[in-house]
């Protein structure tokens, strides 16, 4: 069931890229914890792919939790 507010998508680039991203990041109920996941479409390959995977990795690990 989608909830409202559970997620945003939106055009994203880093400064050095030529073209935009489709970015979409959500908020999901895990049981008693919350699931942030990123997901990206319209990179420019794989090694895009896998520079963003290490850049919202990296994200996610600075959070500070309570």
């Amino acid at each position: 069931m989608l909830k409202p507010y559970s997620h945003i998508r939106m055009s994203w680039k880093k400064k050095e890229w030529e073209h935009d991203s489709a970015l979409q990041i959500r908020v999901m109920e895990n049981g008693k914890k919350t699931t942030i996941a990123f997901h990206h479409d319209k990179l420019a390959d794989a090694e895009q792919r896998e520079e963003m995977s290490e850049y919202w990795s990296s994200k996610m690990g600075s959070i500070k939790l309570p």
